[in-house]
């Protein structure tokens, strides 16, 4: 389960061997993918490492006599929430299940993960952050800047209750002079470190050179104007303004309980009087609904002022997918680099509204 609710199922294997790599788990991404292969457990599956890395079941070779399906889950398997399907940019149902609760302990501790990790927080790995969480009471990023206060009982965390290793002074020491750096941080930092879906350090960049000044300051993301279709759309973000509004208004306690720890804001984290353009570069792949062609886009993308491109980069605008929850390797990547997926529904309506 990561920081945003998805449940993510994963196969577990008999080991084997892959390019010198013992591998016993591989991704399944979600249930219409188990569904697509076929699979269920006490199946024969062939496994690659994809690009060399990632391991992967490429199909079913041989079907168990003793099979069971891999049930699509009612329920969190950790606070016992109801589960639903996340929707896409487009409204519609995709194929990502996620936990329904905003208090459940899997998304705080994924979250308090992400924070760990975007800011490069020196010490505190998945061992460290479990027994942060489970004896000192960490429960997000604020309660970290409180560990200062705390210093004795945080050298004395035990990390290994059956060989009685605890952290000691001087990786205590580590953690608490890696968040002295981490208390002055740009807007970009702190809105990329949050763990909010598709609002990464990337978006939140693209967006206030977008804005022109209107985001450059937190007091501007928490006004409400990304629910403003017209405002939203001139950031960037013409499907997901709304849902980016409504996880920062939730997380505003978060955002106060930081600030009163002491992390201070030094700056947007960009130059707005010198910023290049906004990104105008449109990437479409794959078939339509409409069975119309990308090529019947590039004058319409043109007239609004975007460019019609084929790969996906950085400093790609859009992506748009006939599915924009599909896995694809595009999509993939264009969800790494913080670049916003859209349907041909949102590309039509985008098209609509910037003239």
């Amino acid at each position: 389960m990561g920081h945003t609710g998805a449940l993510i199922p994963t196969a577990h294997l008999e080991p084997v061997e892959i390019g010198g790599t013992t591998v016993q788990n591989a991704l399944l991404n979600n249930w219409d993918e188990i569904a697509r292969l076929d699979v269920a457990v006490g199946d024969r599956v062939w496994l690659i490492k994809a690009n060399d890395i990632i391991p992967k079941i490429t199909h079913v070779v041989e079907r168990g006599q003793a099979r069971r399906a891999i049930a699509e889950p009612a329920e969190c398997p950790v606070c016992r929430s109801p589960v639903r399907r996340r929707r896409n940019s487009g409204g519609a149902e995709g194929a990502i299940i996620e936990c329904t609760s905003d208090d459940c302990s899997a998304k705080s501790i994924g979250k308090l993960k992400r924070w760990v990790k975007a800011l490069d927080i020196q010490g505190i790995g998945d061992v460290v952050r479990l027994a942060l969480v489970e004896q000192l009471g960490v429960e997000d990023a604020g309660d970290l800047y409180s560990l200062e206060a705390q210093r004795e009982r945080l050298a004395n965390l035990t990390l290994n209750q059956e060989a009685t290793l605890r952290l000691g002074e001087k990786r205590a020491d580590t953690i608490l002079e890696s968040l002295r750096t981490k208390r002055e941080l740009s807007l970009i930092q702190l809105l990329g470190s949050l763990g909010i879906e598709r609002l990464g350090h990337r978006r939140a960049e693209l967006m206030m050179r977008a804005a022109q000044g209107d985001l450059s300051q937190l007091e501007q993301w928490q006004s409400g104007r990304l629910r403003d279709p017209e405002f939203a759309a001139r950031v960037g973000v013409p499907t997901m303004g709304a849902a980016i509004q409504d996880v920062l208004d939730a997380q505003r306690p978060l955002i106060d309980k930081l600030l009163t720890a002491g992390v201070k804001i030094t700056g947007p984290g960009v130059s707005l009087d010198r910023a290049p353009a906004a990104s105008r570069g449109v990437c479409i792949s794959g078939k339509l609904p409409s069975g119309k062609k990308k090529a019947d886009y590039a004058q319409a993308l043109k007239a609004s002022g975007f460019e019609l491109v084929d790969a996906v980069t950085k400093e790609l605008a859009y992506l748009v997918l006939a599915d924009p929850s599909s896995n694809s390797a595009k999509a993939t990547k264009a969800r790494k680099l913080g670049v916003a997926i859209i349907g041909e529904a949102e590309l039509a309506a985008m098209l609509e509204t910037t003239d």
